[in-house]
Formats: structure tokens, sequence, C-alpha cells
């Protein structure tokens, strides 16, 4: 449903009932939709699936060496 933002404000109570019983909501501005309402409850409840991230973290083959000694010295205070 799209309505002009001053409707929305002349029925704020109303438009949040219907979007939390799942109704998408998109409020205009100038005859332009400005602003997108929907229930997030769906996103919350549900697992994030597997595999979103594929591809974008790298894990370098040295990671697990033991470190310079010129690091542990910093670390020691040396």
């Amino acid at each position: 449903m799209t309505i002009a933002l001053e409707e929305f404000y002349s029925n704020v109570q109303q438009y949040i009932e219907s979007v939390l019983k799942g109704e998408n909501l998109v409020i205009a501005q100038k005859d332009q939709p400005a602003i997108r309402m929907e229930p997030i409850e769906h996103e919350i409840n549900q697992p994030r699936p597997y595999g979103l991230a594929k591809g974008k973290i790298f894990i370098a083959d040295d990671f697990d060496d033991p470190l310079p000694d010129y690091i542990l010295d910093e670390f020691e205070g040396k």
C-alpha cells in the first residue's frame, strides 16, 4: 500500500498496526516513494543461510605461524 506522508501522520497507529500484521507500506513525499515499512519478524527468527561470505574471506597460509622476534619484543616491552 502506498500513502502520502500527511496521511501517515494523521493515522500513525493504524498504519503501524497494518505493518505489524504483515502488510508492506510505502510512504510517499511529494508523490515520490520515500520510506518503505515492512515487518521484520521473519528476518529475525530465521537463521542466516550458509555461504553468504563465500569468496570474501581470506586467511593467509602463514596465519598460525610463530610471530617474528621483533613483534614478540614489542609485546614484551623490549
